[in-house]
């Protein structure tokens, strides 16, 4: 990892040691102008003369030859005992060539990387380069790829892709040191820039067991994998010395660590990016279109102009960041929110961004596409999807009570939160790439519902699916309708007050149920696994459709923004046609959490399959780096045999859902609810979700003893009873504690109330287990019937 500079009419040399055996590898990258590059042994009995540029003689150092003027290189070299073994190869400047020279037996010895720029007659050549000699088999494992100077850091790394279960892919990365600006292109010899982070406002974590790296910019976390554990530790103290004001070529010239971004400079900063992508699509053009001699005239001078201009707007923002001194910690609070001296969870003068890279446990990362590699740019997933078999329950038919029961007038309010979220600075620095979903956080960071009615709230928009078995199927229409469902609940997220706090974790055992006659549904739910926590879910409609789900959470912490995922498959069958859809809820991930407004916002794309092969593609529009949430998405159908079927759907999940049919019709076939009145004073609420905590008379002294709605801590934090909802929690989590270690000194396993895990669904490749709803005289609904409610665990 060194860098020369190769005088016009001239050559320099790198001696190398290598025993027999070994494998001399080298990496070259040579600056603007190309160098030839070529491997020769030193004849053992040759007494070679050279001036040595550094003091000592040792093999490894530099040298250049004192040689005459005539001849080839080639003979020169030979004339002074150096024969070639891997002859002189131009190597393009601007991009990293590689070589390897396996050693033969015997011939053990000195050998020479020849740098060769005898061409050139005024022409001096920069090169930044690595070298060296391993056994063969290490060498090929360990060898770093990463070359590093005093201006950047350049090399591959594996970059996970954004789709589910698509592993990584070879990127081609370069850190400029000077700006602290990670870019990232598709190989070395691309021109065209894939994405760009400034590290400076990075958040960056890893792990060395597997070699990852996450840099979290608050808008995207780009997940990386070295390639061995050299180049993961030279991207690593890299990192480390950025994040900690110093840059990479000189331990002692500080780098001018960004805390704040003003308005001014987000413009800015915008007004770059979109000037970018134009300059990419220029590019692009240039690269289809090589002769175009006028085409590239103008992307040279964008990018010129470009490159000065970030750089100047970039200095501008270091420099007023450096003049910014209020704590980061102070600023990153929830709702400003600032936690007592009494409370331990949290250091109140921490500040995020002047740390260096958060070092992850080795169990705290579960790399969940370890292995798994590709170098195609887009990849559709062509597997073979197979109908699963879904239940109904035994009494289908009869739907009690949804027919015994009188519609009620729901709640479309509650009372205003009686406290502000804590700053979770503190908890999070701590849970850097673990699972967050059994981590102790005080009651204030709570809204007042649970887990269970959480997932309630994708059933605020039923009419989709009532409607969707009368449409066409063939022309995709059906699917589009049932897809619009599953991004549906979405909706309920959009307020950006609901990213301020989470859902009560519930009770292993606890149920909700929801019957909603003005609706045509019922649904029970049940958390029936604690580690992992997992929720069942059944729901049977009156207008001839059923869903079944099982969801367990997992939310992983990046640095500035979190990662959720919910791992279970979603199947709704339609009885009357028995075609059934399968899918899981697409990722979505918490953003602004250090600094700045927090929102939830999904990405990347997910797909609902179908048991007659079609299937829809739901993909989210990715915002830019300073855009903001992204909330526009489209919907294309897609028929058996892979081609596009001609309805297709277009909105923003926060706001509506236009379809396109076959006709060349649109038709609005979804908009979102309304939210509460006053609703940034009442927890960013829907109406809908309301009235899921409230106690009707369909549920009064009819619903299970233990439904969330019942539950003691939360009904008083919904009150306002904040310390007695507090205290009563602890006692409840305690309990529960208690409870499982009885099960567990007993040897036995939890065994859930209502539902059952399948023994299996053809089809259903996605991750996670689907519970079933139970059938017989001891099913849920059965013994709502009957009241009988004897043989339930007390857990409260």
């Amino acid at each position: 990892m060194e860098t020369i500079e190769v005088a016009s009419r001239s050559f320099v040399i790198k001696w190398v040691t290598a025993p027999e055996g070994s494998a001399i590898t080298f990496k070259v990258h040579p600056l603007k102008k190309s160098i030839n590059v070529g491997i020769f042994e030193k004849e053992r009995s040759n007494n070679l003369q050279v001036e040595i540029e550094a003091e000592g003689h040792n093999a490894g150092r530099r040298a250049s030859i004192s040689a005459p003027h005539s001849g080839t290189i080639e003979k020169r070299l030979e004339s002074s005992g150096l024969s070639p073994v891997l002859p002189l190869k131009k190597c393009n400047a601007n991009e990293q060539s590689e070589g390897v020279y396996k050693v033969p037996k015997g011939k053990g010895g000195i050998y020479a990387l020849v740098f060769d720029n005898t061409f050139s007659k005024t022409t001096p050549k920069t090169v930044h380069f690595t070298v060296q000699a391993m056994e063969e088999g290490h060498a090929a494992n360990n060898a770093p790829h990463t070359l590093v100077s005093e201006t950047a850091v350049s090399g591959i790394l594996l970059k996970k892709r954004r789709k589910k279960l698509q592993g990584y892919t070879r990127r081609y990365f370069v850190l400029d040191l000077k700006l602290a600006i990670l870019n990232y292109y598709t190989d070395p010899k691309s021109n065209s820039l894939r994405g760009s982070l400034p590290l400076t406002l990075c958040a960056i974590s890893a792990s060395k067991a597997q070699r990852l790296i996450f840099v979290d910019s608050g808008m995207e976390v780009w997940n990386l994998k070295a390639l061995n554990d050299a180049d993961w530790q030279i991207w690593v103290d890299t990192f480390e010395r950025i994040r900690k004001g110093k840059s990479g070529g000189a331990a002692d010239e500080p780098v001018p660590a960004v805390a704040a971004v003003t308005a001014p400079d987000q413009e800015k900063f915008a007004q770059l990016v979109a000037k970018l992508r134009e300059t990419k699509d220029i590019s692009d053009v240039a690269a289809q279109e090589p002769g175009a001699s006028n085409v590239t005239k103008d992307l040279n001078a964008r990018l010129a102009a470009l490159y000065l201009e970030f750089t100047d707007v970039v200095s501008h923002v270091a420099h007023e960041s450096a003049m910014y001194s209020q704590p980061m910690a102070k600023r990153a609070s929830f709702n400003g929110s600032i936690m007592s001296e009494h409370d331990t969870f949290y250091d109140a003068e921490e500040n995020p961004d002047k740390d260096g890279v958060v070092f992850l446990d080795d169990d705290a990362v579960d790399d969940d596409d370890d292995g798994a590699e590709h170098d195609s740019t887009d990849e559709e997933d062509e597997g073979h999807h197979v109908a699963p078999v879904v239940h109904d329950a035994d009494d289908a038919d009869d739907l009690y009570p949804l027919h015994e029961v009188q519609p009620v007038k729901h709640r479309v309010t509650l009372p205003d939160a009686a406290s502000t979220p804590p700053s979770m600075l503190g908890i999070l620095k701590k849970s850097v790439g673990k699972d967050m979903g059994s981590m102790a956080v005080p009651i204030t960071t709570n809204e007042p519902i649970s887990a269970l009615q959480r997932f309630a709230e994708m059933f605020e928009y039923p009419q989709l699916l009532d409607e969707a078995e009368n449409v066409p199927a063939n022309d995709g229409e059906r699917i589009i309708y049932v897809a619009t469902w599953a991004v549906s609940y979405l909706a309920s997220m959009r307020a950006k007050e609901r990213a301020l706090r989470k859902p009560f974790n519930p009770l292993l055992g606890e149920t909700y149920e929801l019957v909603r006659p003005d609706l045509g549904y019922r649904l029970i739910s049940e958390k029936v696994c604690h580690h992992p926590p997992v929720m069942a879910l059944h729901v049977d409609s009156e207008h001839g459709w059923s869903v079944a789900h099982s969801s367990e959470p997992v939310q992983k912490f990046w640095g500035k923004s979190m990662e959720i995922n919910y791992l279970g498959p979603i199947v709704v069958k339609f009885r009357q046609s028995g075609e059934v859809f399968h899918w899981s809820n697409p990722t979505t991930y918490l953003r602004n959490i250090m600094a700045g407004e927090k929102y939830t916002e999904p990405v990347g794309d997910f797909t609902i399959f179908s048991s007659t092969g079609e299937k829809a593609i739901v993909e989210f529009k990715a915002g830019g780096m300073f855009s903001g949430r992204s909330e526009e998405l489209n919907i294309k159908a897609v028929s058996a045999n892979g081609s596009n079927l001609p309805c297709f759907a277009s909105g923003k999940w926060t706001e509506q859902i236009t379809l396109n049919n076959a006709k060349g019709q649109k038709k609005t076939i979804w908009k979102v609810g309304n939210l509460v009145n006053n609703h940034t004073k009442k927890w960013g609420f829907t109406e809908f979700t309301a009235g899921l905590n409230e106690v009707t008379p369909i549920e009064k002294g009819h619903a299970s003893p233990y439904d969330s709605r019942f539950r003691p801590d939360q009904k008083e934090y919904e009150a306002g009873q904040t310390d007695k909802a507090e205290a009563g929690k602890q006692e409840l989590e305690e309990k529960q504690r208690e409870r499982r270690k009885v099960l567990q000194d007993s040897g036995k396993t939890y065994k859930p109330t209502f539902f059952e895990k399948s023994s299996g669904l053809d089809g259903v490749n996605e991750q996670g287990d689907l519970y079933l709803l139970t059938k017989g005289p001891n099913n849920y609904w059965n013994r709502r019937k009957q009241g009988n409610w004897e043989g339930l665990t007390p857990l409260w």
